[in-house]
């Protein structure tokens, strides 16, 4: 028997967790639903609100999940974006990326029955061949989020929702950060733990 020794190379990281559902922010979002959309975004497409949204709970949590992920490799957090999507029936987000970020997180507050899904597209070149769909199911990869995940992935990671199926909206937070940290500089991009 011949000894085969099997490395993965260039992996790239997806963070999930659980942290529950904040209320709290939920209760907010729907209330002021009015004031905190982007007008800027076309009326006739899916909710966004602004990008500055600050809820200080919710960004100490993220900041203890990414020091517990990267220790010592990172010296600042820093929220550069903050945002709500409501999806009505029907409505989804095209396959894009938050290049100019180092992470950036989705955060689930209501996900009705049905809310389509979160996807990630490989970001190595020419990933979609026969060979990547024989050895590694293809190209792309598919998650269903529950109330209270919290996703988290290098901002380089392509990333899409499949089409909202429900009556009641799914509400959920976006977020991008840049982290500091020795011999890491503005304008890196991706994973460096």
């Amino acid at each position: 028997m011949i000894k085969i020794n099997e490395q993965q190379l260039w992996e790239t990281p997806l963070f999930n967790t659980n942290i529950g559902v904040d209320k709290e922010i939920l209760n907010y979002l729907i209330t002021n639903k009015d004031n905190i959309r982007d007008t800027n975004e076309n009326p006739n497409g899916a909710w966004v609100s602004k990008t500055n949204l600050d809820f200080p709970s919710l960004k100490q949590t993220i900041e203890s999940f990414c020091r517990s992920l990267f220790e010592k490799n990172v010296t600042d957090i820093i929220f550069t974006n903050m945002w709500a999507n409501m999806l009505k029936k029907g409505e989804y987000h095209l396959l894009h990326s938050h290049n100019e970020h180092t992470m950036s997180g989705a955060y689930y507050l209501q996900t009705p029955l049905n809310s389509g899904q979160i996807y990630f597209k490989d970001p190595r070149p020419q990933t979609n061949s026969w060979t990547q769909k024989f050895i590694d199911k293809g190209n792309m990869r598919f998650y269903t989020p529950k109330e209270g995940d919290l996703y988290m992935f290098p901002s380089f990671l392509e990333h899409g929702t499949t089409p909202h199926g429900a009556d009641e909206q799914r509400i959920m937070i976006s977020f991008d950060l840049r982290f500091n940290g020795p011999n890491y500089k503005h304008g890196h991009n991706g994973y460096n733990g």
